[in-house]
């Protein structure tokens, strides 16, 4: 063997550029907080979700249908969209993809909606996916923020290493 494996390694280990480590350690720290704040706002938007559908489904099953209809059909697109918007997201796509399956295949089994039981089915159905949304974005905020915490942790001690011009990290 023409060079030993840990003369390789403390080679490879001088090569290092600590300012250039820290650097890019400072840039995930800041995507995994940014991320943590962006699943925060998506919990508020479900938790809005959920009673909007509530609501909905309570003007749905009482009184005048023709002047709540226009609501009801604007909050149904607000919500479509809203979903779109979960869906855009691809590290919150990878957690709702399969969600996003069962409960569009639900709504699509309902069929046209065109009877105030078909509207509250619906929105029922808006209801069950929003309270889910809602679980799968509260634990990814949370997860996020703590990587986040942890990750600023070792961020600030390889900076002091750095300074302190320490021990290899």
């Amino acid at each position: 063997m023409p060079r030993r494996v840990n003369v390789l390694i403390e080679e490879q280990r001088q090569q290092i550029d600590r300012a250039a480590r820290v650097a890019q350690l400072a840039d995930f720290a800041e995507d995994a907080r940014e991320y943590a704040e962006l699943f925060r706002g998506f919990v508020q938007a479900t938790i809005r979700g959920k009673l909007d559908c509530k609501t909905m489904v309570q003007l749905s099953q009482q009184g005048d249908h023709q002047t709540d209809e226009a609501l009801i059909n604007e909050t149904y697109q607000r919500h479509l969209q809203l979903f779109d918007t979960f869906l855009r997201n691809g590290l919150c796509r990878h957690f709702i993809q399969q969600m996003f399956f069962v409960y569009y295949y639900l709504m699509n089994r309902v069929g046209k909606i065109d009877k105030a039981e078909k509207v509250t089915e619906i929105l029922k159905l808006q209801y069950d996916l929003f309270y889910y949304l809602n679980i799968v974005t509260q634990s990814l905020g949370v997860h996020l923020e703590n990587a986040a915490d942890s990750l600023s942790a070792q961020l600030e001690m390889l900076r002091m290493e750095h300074e302190g011009g320490g021990a290899d990290a």
